[in-house]
């Protein structure tokens, strides 16, 4: 499929010529006078590059870029500035700070102006390469991290329902002590280390190292902050609530709220919705 090249000149002659040599070489081609009827032509279609002289009644190519910048459809759209006037090479650089990617003097060398045309193909192809390979690099992170962010969810309620489970086991074990004078201490301590949560927490935070890289380094690096703060502050991160995480250390809920008032006051954090905020970015 041939490109698209708008060509805007009021010079009839020359506009005829360009349209001609270009469509020679294979471009298809549309033609305005000057700029105010570029841009209507711009507002309805678009090609794939515009070619505008800079001195036009009416808009001249100056005004059109400027509008054509800020139309959503144009605003990566590449455009070769001409001029026969403004010739000195602040006018160039005018206009290239003003996004044309390239600039050409008159009279314009049709061999040349097909070498800048091909010149700016190649970088929009380059561009259009690599846009489509981030946003395949990017899906790919994205799905990911979602599998992880599931394999830390997944490792989450395994813990919290074990947890519970024993926490229910040992409520009915004092039941049953207080009630019948029993004293299975063997069964006692094998409840203990059922409960070590080393090894669970290690596991832990090899998966949220994975999903929140260094938070854990950056957390603990807070002099003022504990351990076992540090701890409460990861599981706030995934999304733990209270009980979830009192659960998970074995002490009441007033217990953890009273960690995460001591924590917000460490960090000098004010409201819970900052603290929650300042441990996702970090």
């Amino acid at each position: 499929m041939s490109k698209i090249i708008l060509v805007v000149e009021d010079d009839n002659e020359l506009r005829q010529m360009l349209a001609q040599e270009l469509d020679q070489n294979g471009f298809e081609v549309w033609k305005a006078s000057n700029g105010l009827k570029a841009l209507q032509i711009l507002k309805a279609k678009t090609p794939d590059l515009l070619i505008t002289d800079w001195d036009m009644p009416e808009m001249n190519g100056i005004m059109l870029l400027q509008h054509i910048k800020k139309m959503p459809s144009t605003q990566q759209f590449p455009v070769i500035m001409m001029s026969g006037m403004m010739t000195e090479s602040k006018s160039a650089i005018y206009a290239l700070n003003m996004y044309a990617l390239e600039f050409l003097r008159k009279p314009v060398e049709i061999a040349e102006l097909l070498a800048r045309i091909r010149a700016v193909f190649r970088i929009k192809e380059a561009e259009n390469t690599l846009k489509e390979f981030y946003e395949k690099e990017k899906k790919w992170f994205e799905e990911r991290l979602l599998q992880k962010e599931k394999e830390l969810d997944h490792l989450k309620n395994m813990v919290l329902v074990r947890n519970q489970t024993i926490h229910q086991i040992k409520k009915d074990l004092d039941k049953l002590l207080v009630e019948n004078n029993f004293e299975p201490q063997l069964l006692q301590e094998k409840l203990e280390k059922q409960q070590d949560q080393n090894q669970e927490w290690r596991y832990f935070l090899f998966h949220l190292e994975k999903i929140h890289p260094h938070f854990w380094n950056k957390i603990t690096a807070i002099s003022e902050i504990s351990e076992n703060e540090a701890r409460i502050c990861a599981y706030l991160r995934v999304g733990m609530n209270n009980r979830e995480i009192a659960l998970l250390h074995n002490v009441t809920i007033s217990a953890i709220q009273k960690n995460r008032y001591r924590i917000r006051k460490k960090m000098n954090i004010e409201s819970e919705e900052i603290f929650l905020e300042f441990l996702k970015n970090i």
